[in-house]
Parts: structure tokens; C-alpha cells; sequence
């Protein structure tokens, strides 16, 4: 009989998820609650950061031996079938790439190979997964033992042109032989 994975589920918010953001989530639990195990962690504050890194430290202070952590932006719409699409992969690391919300609205991730945040038009057409330099933790899949290997602080704020929370966990993770992917079907 297979085991169930165990899940750690954080949606860092400051004052309010979105509503679609929220439905998405019932319906992501309602389909994944026959074959997966999931903690819902409350994380909240107004630096994103400390509430990632407050999830992370909450999830080991459970002393459940978590496999995987899903993290959700507080805005973002995704079928609910995408926790079982993203476990199915069995990657370190892997989301969904989206763009930004402000000018000039380039994709959050980078792809593997590409300089900068616009890929070619090719690449962004082709359904499957894609090697990734960074991944944004808006719909991001991420092998729990990266928190136990990695320590605190898992996520940085980025100041004075140092890279953001997300880019940080990404390039600290890839330091340490974990891969990067991004599931275009989603």
C-alpha cells in the first residue's frame, strides 16, 4: 500500500487571501484529501519573509516528518487538480511561472539557459516541464528535506539590490544539488 505524502501548506498573507485564491485551495484539499496528508499553515504578517520563514519553523516545530512544503501566494487562481499534477513530477522544486504585477510584466522565474525574464516565445509555447535558474513561491512544490538541509533563514528580505525572499530560497537551494522546474500545463 502506498504511503500518503505529507504536505505542509502555507499561504503567507498580510491582510486578506483573495476569494478565487481561497476557492482554489478548497478545491485543490477536496481533490487531494484521498492521497495526501496536509497541515494548513496559518502564516501572517506584513513582511513576507518572516511569514515564509515563520511557516518553515512552525512545519519542523510540528516534529511531523514532512515530505513536501506547497506554498500559495494569496492572489494566485490554479486548478485543483495542481498538487497532485506537481507531486507526480517528483522534482526538489517545481511551480507554476506567472508574470510580475507591475511594468514592464515580465515572468517572475527565469528559465534555465535564457539571460533574462523573457524567454523565447518557443520555449514559452512548449507544454511539459522546464529547468528553471529561480521560481516564484506563488504555486511552488518544494521537497520538505530543502528546509532541514538548508537552516534558517530560509527566506531573505531583499534589500539594497540583494534578491528578493524567492530568489533567495532558490539560489540557496541550488547550492545545495537541488533542481529548479516549472510545469507549463499548469
Amino acid at each position: 500500500m502506498k504511503v500518503a505524502p505529507k504536505i505542509a501548506l502555507s499561504i503567507p498573507f498580510y491582510k486578506h487571501i483573495e476569494g478565487p485564491t481561497l476557492y482554489s485551495c478548497m478545491d485543490l484539499a477536496m481533490r487531494s484529501a484521498a492521497t495526501c496528508g496536509m497541515l494548513p499553515i496559518m502564516s501572517t504578517g506584513c513582511y513576507v519573509e518572516d511569514t515564509r520563514n515563520g511557516a518553515v519553523q512552525y512545519a519542523l516545530n510540528t516534529g511531523i516528518d514532512f515530505d513536501w512544503f506547497l506554498w500559495v501566494d494569496s492572489d494566485m487562481i490554479f486548478p485543483g487538480d495542481a498538487l497532485l499534477r506537481l507531486l507526480d513530477h517528483d522534482k526538489d522544486i517545481v511551480g507554476a511561472n506567472y508574470r510580475t504585477r507591475t511594468p514592464p510584466y515580465s515572468f517572475a522565474g527565469i528559465y534555465e539557459g535564457e539571460p533574462n525574464r523573457e524567454p523565447v516565445r518557443e520555449k514559452l509555447l512548449a507544454p511539459g516541464l522546464h529547468r528553471m535558474v529561480q521560481m516564484p513561491c506563488g504555486l511552488l512544490l518544494t521537497r520538505f528535506d530543502i528546509y532541514r538541509k538548508m537552516g534558517y533563514p530560509w527566506f531573505k528580505p531583499g534589500m539594497h539590490n540583494e534578491p528578493r525572499d524567492d530568489i533567495y530560497f532558490c539560489r540557496k537551494a541550488t547550492a545545495l544539488g537541488y533542481e529548479i522546474w516549472c510545469d507549463h500545463d499548469l
